[in-house]
């Protein structure tokens, strides 16, 4: 009776091993896209053409002391130095009200080391993610049903994560969109280091609306693609039960 009860033990060993790593791999591929999806969305809003449009519409020409072409051409300049791109020449100046002084450009040396990290965050994560993926489907390739449910699984928690991170975000920014945009802040900053005059060339080049339209693109690129990850995430766990 002891040996039945041993051989029992030994024979559900790997079968509870297995569905551990198959836990695991589905974690840490959910995490990894999860990081993949917000660098994405990031790449999405700081593309020129978007950033362009949005500043067009908002720049702040009532407390501005230079024109509404001007402070677009400034918010312009600003997104391509804050990207890295090369050759950028800023506005600077001691007159906060119609350059950039010490203050600013510090600041904005912050956010450029900010987005530079999202960046490389995002190329280190997108190749793992193919090879996460890749090693899943190599490891599970003799059973199609475990392969469906361990992407499917990364694929849900990977798509959900980024919309429950969206929805607090945006319910946050509902409530009190100014309390919303410090506490974000104060995670990637010093603390008061985004705070400038309401007339400075920075906040009228981009002002609050600016960076609520923003926020939008954003937010609305990482739940769309986090939507399309759930998605086809149930649609193959399904699948994965049907054949199991």
């Amino acid at each position: 009776m002891l040996e039945d009860d041993s051989k029992a033990e030994q024979s559900t060993a790997p079968s509870a091993a297995r569905k551990v790593l198959r836990a695991v791999a589905a974690i840490v591929t959910a995490c990894v896209l999860c990081l993949v999806l917000v660098g994405v969305s990031f790449h999405i809003v700081l593309n020129f053409g978007i950033s362009h449009a949005i500043a067009e519409q908002t720049v702040d020409t009532v407390n501005g002391h230079v024109g509404h072409d001007r402070l677009v051409e400034v918010a312009d300049l600003t997104l391509a130095y804050v990207r890295g791109d090369a050759g950028v020449e800023l506005p600077r100046g001691t007159d906060f009200r119609t350059a950039y002084d010490a203050e600013t450009i510090s600041h904005l040396d912050d956010v450029t080391v900010f987005i530079a990290h999202i960046r490389n965050t995002t190329l280190v994560c997108f190749p793992l993610l193919i090879a996460l993926v890749a090693g899943i489907w190599w490891g599970e390739r003799k059973a199609t049903g475990g392969r469906r449910r361990v992407l499917a699984c990364a694929l849900v928690l990977g798509g959900a994560l980024p919309i429950l991170l969206v929805s607090a975000i945006g319910i946050g920014c509902a409530i009190d969109f100014y309390a919303t945009f410090n506490f974000l802040h104060g995670f990637f900053f010093a603390a008061d280091s985004w705070y400038f005059p309401i007339d400075s060339l920075l906040i009228c080049s981009l002002p609050e609306a600016y960076w609520e339209g923003m926020g939008v693109v954003l937010l609305g690129s990482l739940a769309a693609m986090s939507l399309a990850c759930l998605i086809v995430g149930i649609v193959l766990l399904r699948r994965a039960r049907i054949s199991s």
